[in-house]
């Protein structure tokens, strides 16, 4: 297939109407090569032959945004993605291109990640002409039509299933809700339906009970929010600044626990997904707040323009997207109107609607829902099919790709998911301290224990959290295999030690009170682990001189002539001039050494020591006895080692495994 790196010159200019282009060239001079060499008159120009249909534009290649407008326009548009790192492919778009009274093609761009596909204009006409775009640009009103959004909400009440429906306000303790008529804060009354708001937070001061606000005084989000719940037909909004009284600590923990129960009792829920604070406003509320920004560059006679990115884009590239509270808002809610700054979007749990262009791509036609509101933002409709322990799994990756101001709210602001799952084979799943658990029947009954994930780079503690939960460190996270672990047999324990007696994890799976006991004491528990563990090569001065990529290695000795040197995914940058000695917690499905030669081998936990107890400082994967990304085998007699056929030596050979046993030991 064709691409970019070829060593073809630009293809000539040939003739074109110059009383509607600025001819220059030095217009090529502050391109870099790469983008010098992009045949863009031919793109413009199919019916000349000299591009091939199938022609690709690897984005990612060569990228150089710095020195290069074309690349700093490419940057702008794509802004979420890493384009050194990820390809977006600009190719013809040909299911939509059609003949047009003057020259113009358009072009898809998308990406490898499925999120970010965007139309471009190549045309020779400047893009300020509005004949150019009239053909392509839908009209769309300067404000959100109303009606029509009450009507959405009516389809959904009548046509949809108990999943987009409203829970009961009973079970919510001491909700407050703003009195959009009166403009005070009121206790909400009896059966109360409301509108909830969802937002990202800025320096804005709280309001108190019964306290009237003057209308300047609150930030503009909160005020079109108020507008919003009022052309919708209520009276009621909950925003969580200022109906949660941040004085109280007390209360603001009662009502941060049941923030799960609060937006899934909201009639709708309004995400402001615009803007970078609450004084940006909902665009849409009033005219001339909507924007409809055609970023473009010139080159020789072309002009390549991006259309306005589609709304779904415009909800993943926002501020909204990368915090860690927004995550939960949008899942628990049922029914929800995100407002981005050209169109209002209606996603419940079943439908999506747009008040203006449908632009979802080809590859997600078949779906309700775009690619890319699921997953990331709603997980209720991209993971209804999985199992409850493999969806909370998801659901931690996903968040802790986000954002988080405050390390003390790490496990407040994913509860709500983690308390809301389904059964995994008809068992509940819980969670301590934001480690999902289930009893499971495998060979034989045991607990599965979420504890087997990683960050691919060092990355920074909270210290507010367990170091063996994946809340304690701020980077993403990744699972091994994607299976939990450790499956407990019969034979070993993980107690869970808060400020009273040690309750044992089989306990906390058949669902007893304790679970809510563990709740009321997060962050201080310890797991006291019974299982096999050894004692790995210690990190020395010498090897964290031959760091490689700023991390130690482990050197495990497989047999007399053969060792394994491993490159863990450390949790922690370990920089220290002492020798530190390490303890591996080895992860099984079956705690037999014998069986380590089957799948699934070992998953070993790095711990280091400190005070009374362990604290985990990495973790690697199973697979220690074949070459690998992470692994390099050493080897004295080249014979022995291929005698073992496929590389793999056999366990009972293992030296760094011979002194694993069985013991107790307590993981802070």
């Amino acid at each position: 297939m064709e691409d970019t790196t070829s060593e073809a010159a630009p293809l000539p200019l040939g003739h074109v109407n110059t009383n509607n282009v600025e001819t220059s060239s030095a217009r090529w001079d502050d391109l870099c090569e790469r983008c010098v060499r992009i045949p863009w008159e031919g793109l413009m120009r199919p019916e000349t032959g000299a591009v091939p249909p199938d022609f690709k534009i690897r984005l990612g290649e060569h990228f150089d945004p710095k020195n290069c407008r074309l690349c700093s326009l490419f940057a702008h548009v794509y802004s979420r993605i890493p384009l050194g790192a990820t390809n977006i492919h600009l190719m013809p778009d040909v299911s939509r291109n059609r003949k047009y009274r003057f020259q113009r093609r358009l072009l898809r761009g998308t990406a490898e990640s499925g999120n970010s596909d965007i139309l471009w204009i190549l045309t020779d006409r400047k893009p300020d002409d509005k004949e150019v775009l009239a053909e392509y640009a839908q009209s769309q009103s300067e404000c959100v039509d109303f009606d029509m959004i009450k009507s959405w909400a009516s389809t959904c009440d009548d046509e949809h299933d108990e999943n987009c429906k409203p829970t009961s306000t009973a079970s919510i303790k001491q909700l407050k809700v703003i009195d959009c008529v009166e403009r005070v804060i009121v206790a909400a009354p009896t059966d109360c339906e409301y509108v909830a708001l969802s937002y990202v937070w800025g320096q804005s001061k709280a309001i108190q009970d019964d306290e009237t606000e003057e209308s300047d005084s609150l930030p503009l989000t909160i005020l079109d929010a108020e507008v919003v719940t009022k052309k919708l037909g209520y009276r009621y909004l909950w925003v969580d600044r200022y109906c949660i009284d941040q004085a109280d600590m007390q209360d603001k923990q009662v009502q941060i626990r049941q923030m799960g129960a609060i937006y899934s009792a909201a009639q709708l829920t309004i995400i402001a997904s615009a803007g970078d604070s609450p004084e940006y406003g909902l665009p849409g509320i009033d005219p001339m707040t909507r924007s409809f920004e055609w970023l473009h560059e010139q080159v020789g006679h072309c002009y390549i323009v991006a259309l306005p990115i589609p709304a779904t884009l415009a909800i993943y590239n926002s501020r909204w997207a990368s915090r860690a509270w927004t995550y939960q808002e949008g899942y628990l809610s049922k029914r929800r109107l995100l407002l981005t700054d050209r169109q209002a979007v209606f996603l419940c749990n079943q439908d999506i609607l747009w008040d203006g262009p449908d632009e979802r791509s080809e590859r997600e036609a078949d779906s309700k829902l775009p690619l890319g509101l699921t997953g990331d933002f709603f997980p209720h409709s991209a993971f209804s099919e999985t199992l409850g322990m493999f969806r909370c799994m998801e659901y931690i990756a996903t968040y802790s790709k986000r954002t988080l101001s405050h390390d003390v709210d790490a496990l407040d602001a994913i509860s709500g998911i983690l308390n809301t799952q389904p059964h995994h084979d008809g068992k509940p799943v819980f969670h301590i301290s934001g480690v999902p658990f289930v009893a499971v029947l495998h060979r034989q009954p045991g607990i599965w224990v979420a504890l087997n994930w990683y960050h691919e780079q060092p990355c920074r503690r909270r210290s507010n959290m367990p170091s063996w939960s994946s809340l304690a460190w701020d980077r993403r996270i990744m699972w091994i295999d994607f299976i939990p672990r450790p499956l407990v047999p019969r034979d070993c324990q993980i107690m869970v030690r808060t400020e009273n007696q040690p309750i044992d994890i089989e306990q906390l799976s058949e669902g007893s009170h304790f679970v809510a006991e563990l709740d009321g004491s997060r962050g201080k528990q310890i797991l006291e682990i019974t299982a096999y563990t050894v004692e790995l090569p210690p990190i020395t001065p010498s090897s964290i001189q031959n760091m490689v990529h700023n991390e130690p290695q482990l050197v495990l000795a497989l047999d007399n002539d053969n060792e394994a040197v491993i490159q863990p995914y450390w949790d922690k940058l370990i920089m220290d001039k002492t020798t530190i000695p390490l303890l591996g917690l080895i992860f099984t499905h079956d705690l037999s050494i014998e069986s380590w030669t089957q799948y699934p081998q070992p998953t070993v936990m790095i711990l280091e020591l400190n005070g009374n107890y362990y604290e985990r400082v990495g973790l690697f994967p199973k697979n220690t006895t074949a070459e690998g990304p992470r692994t390099h085998l050493r080897t004295q007699t080249m014979p022995d080692l291929a005698e073992y056929g496929n590389g793999n030596i056999p366990s009972s050979t293992y030296v760094w495994l011979q002194n694993a046993a069985i013991r107790r030991i307590l993981l802070g």
